[in-house]
């Protein structure tokens, strides 16, 4: 997520996008309310580890189904889903429209300065994907899977 993120901002210096802004956490849960309240869209990008993984696939997830995602969800915190949950009982204005772009990963616990090759070379074409979403965020267009990005992970982002 956060090599993606990086990508990302480097994109919309090169190609500026008004009223984007790119922001990085290494933590979910409750810390999402601070970082994304009054903010009406968010694409929330981040690795996973689901059963059978093929890593470097890119997935796009609902927020309920955010299991599996590495700091969307943790032990010690609550759910990405039940952060939104719990900020409309609070009455925190939170995106209406959230987008989770995942990609996938064999092995989330070993601690390392650098990824994979193999999710490596996702992070660059998901970038260029966001970057094109986000450039006509009020007229939708469908979405073209990006080398390295499977469909799941292309669906139309109104």
């Amino acid at each position: 997520g956060l090599a993606v993120a990086e990508a990302l901002q480097h994109r919309i210096q090169l190609h500026p996008l008004p009223d984007v802004d790119v922001l990085t956490a290494t933590r979910g849960g409750f810390h999402l309310i601070d970082l994304l309240h009054d903010y009406a869209r968010a694409i929330l990008i981040d690795c996973y580890t689901p059963p059978n993984p093929t890593p470097g696939r890119v997935r796009q997830l609902e927020l309920p189904l955010t299991a599996g995602v590495a700091r969307l969800i943790n032990a010690h915190d609550i759910s990405a889903a039940e952060a939104f949950q719990f900020a409309a009982l609070l009455s925190i204005p939170m995106p209406a429209e959230v987008t989770i772009f995942a990609i996938e990963a064999a092995d989330t616990e070993t601690i390392s300065e650098s990824m994979t090759p193999i999710v490596q070379a996702a992070v660059d074409p998901l970038a260029r994907h966001i970057h094109e979403l986000l450039s006509s965020p009020t007229t939708p267009r469908p979405a073209r899977p990006p080398a390295g990005v499977a469909g799941e992970a292309c669906r139309r982002i109104r």
